[in-house]
C-alpha cells in the first residue's frame, strides 16, 4: 500500500514538474508581454495550497491546452469576475451585483479550495435569496480571498 502511494506521489510530482518545464518553454517562446497585475505584488498567503492546489486543478480540469494557457485563462476569468463584482458593489447596482455574483460563482466553482467553496456557498445562498446587502457587506472579504487565490495562481505561472 505504501509502495503504491509513494509511486502515485512520484507520478504526481513528475506531472507537475513536466508542466512547469512546459510552462518555462512557453514563457521563453512567447513574445507577448503581460502587464504585472496588482495582486502579483501581494505577499503569498501562509498556506498557498489552501487557496489554489495546482495538482488538484491539473487532475480535475481535463485541460486540452498547456498548463500556462489553462492557468492564464483561469486567472483572466477570475480577475474579470472580481472586477465586475467590485464595480457592481461600488455602484450599488442590485441587478449587476446578482449577475456578477452568479458569474463569480461559476468561475470559483472550478477551483477546489476550502475558502472558495465556503465563499461559493455563502454567495449562492445570498444570491438565491436576493440578499444584496449581505453580498455587499461580505464583498471586501471575498475580494481579499480572491486576490489571495489569484496571487497563488500567478506564482505558478511566473517566478518571483
Amino acid at each position: 500500500m505504501k509502495d503504491s502511494e509513494s509511486r502515485l506521489a512520484e507520478q504526481e510530482k513528475a506531472l507537475v514538474e513536466a508542466q512547469k518545464v512546459e510552462l518555462q518553454q512557453a514563457q521563453e517562446i512567447t513574445e507577448q508581454v503581460r502587464e504585472k497585475p496588482d495582486f502579483a505584488n501581494l505577499a503569498m498567503p501562509p498556506d498557498p495550497n489552501a487557496w489554489f492546489d495546482l495538482l488538484n486543478y491539473l487532475q480535475s480540469s481535463h485541460q486540452v491546452s498547456s498548463m500556462a494557457t489553462s492557468l492564464t485563462s483561469l486567472m483572466d476569468k477570475l480577475s474579470a469576475a472580481t472586477q465586475i463584482m467590485d464595480e457592481a458593489v461600488m455602484a450599488d447596482d442590485h441587478r449587476a451585483i446578482l449577475l456578477g455574483c452568479r458569474r463569480l460563482i461559476s468561475v470559483i466553482s472550478t477551483i477546489n479550495s476550502a475558502p472558495l467553496k465556503d465563499m461559493e456557498s455563502r454567495l449562492s445562498a445570498d444570491c438565491n435569496h436576493d440578499n444584496i446587502d449581505n453580498i455587499s457587506i461580505y464583498w471586501p472579504m471575498a475580494k481579499q480571498n480572491l486576490q489571495r487565490t489569484l496571487r497563488v495562481i500567478y506564482s505558478h505561472l511566473y517566478e518571483d
